[in-house]
């Protein structure tokens, strides 16, 4: 359907509205009925300008707009459409709409309906400006109910990402209080420190010794800042490239827990040391997998 069609049926009904008005007190006889004719009228010049709205916003906003109007263009609307009108032409013919100014004075003095052709017509356009109401009010529910859809479908988006974001965020304060100190700080520092070509001294005898299982501990003893930190950093990262003697395989792909027990750090936890080791490989086994993170939670450690 397009809106210009339904413009045509609003301009007959002006012009019909009108021709009833000139009459003025002829239509004594059939007073009630002419009026609630033109009650009809004018509730179908209402209804049929909501109808040119929806089409005119249909038709601007094709490729964005959902619904496009199911009832305003099925045939049955355009078949009512025709149909009124046809009805709404019969009744400007009946009125003389559009006759030369000096018969529209000459007969305008004697009402050319009868009472019950009247009271049809009122109940023939009754019934077409019902249909279009509700033909209009199924197409506005239809999109409310589009748009309810829609925002029934964000609001469960939005209550997915929340709970999303607060099962991230409670796991994430576990994490820090089942780790509360980070080694991968303490190692990056140390290794940064380190120059090329340094601690191969320890590297290739008492960690070459340590790695080929000649001897069970890897042990360094030495003052403060004489640079065990940095030797223990070295040991840390070529264990993670040498190969095992006794296995085909890279030892990086067994993985190695390492921590760093700095003083300064240390007095900030009243927690004793072995009880913030055993925290800090929760938190390495909970990183390392989300089902030993669930199962970590789970177990309240």
């Amino acid at each position: 359907m397009d809106p210009s069609s339904v413009i045509r049926v609003i301009g007959v009904i002006a012009q019909v509205t009108q021709a009833i008005y000139v009459y003025g007190d002829a239509v004594k006889e059939c007073k009630t009925e002419v009026a609630q004719l033109r009650c009809e009228l004018f509730g179908m010049q209402a209804a049929l300008k909501q109808m040119e709205q929806d089409l005119k916003l249909v038709q601007q906003n094709s490729s964005l707009h959902s619904v496009h109007s199911p009832s305003l263009y099925s045939p049955q609307c355009q078949e009512m459409l025709s149909e009124t009108h046809q009805v709404l032409l019969q009744l400007a013919n009946s009125l003389q709409v559009g006759s030369a100014k000096h018969e529209s004075i000459t007969r305008r003095l004697v009402w050319p309906l009868k009472r019950p052709q009247v009271k049809s017509l009122a109940t023939h356009l009754e019934r077409l400006k019902t249909f279009f109401i509700l033909a209009v009010t199924q197409d506005s529910l239809q999109a409310t109910q589009d748009i309810q859809y829609s925002l029934d479908a964000l609001s469960e988006s939005v209550q997915e990402i929340r709970q999303t974001h607060e099962e991230q965020t409670v796991y994430l304060d576990a994490m820090d209080w089942l780790g509360p100190c980070n080694p991968n700080v303490a190692h990056t520092t140390a290794s940064a420190c380190r120059l090329v070509g340094t601690n191969s001294w320890f590297l290739e005898e008492a960690f070459q010794d340590w790695v080929s299982e000649t001897v069970p501990v890897l042990w360094l003893k030495g003052k403060p800042g004489s640079g065990k930190t940095c030797l223990m950093s070295a040991c840390a990262d070529r264990y993670a490239t040498v190969w095992h003697p006794n296995e085909s395989r890279n030892l990086s792909d067994v993985g190695a827990v390492g921590f760093y027990n700095q003083v300064a750090v240390s007095r900030t936890f009243t927690a004793p040391t072995t009880t913030r080791y055993h925290k800090s490989l929760e938190a390495y086994l909970a990183h390392s997998s989300r089902s030993s993170a669930d199962s970590t939670l789970a177990s309240g450690v």
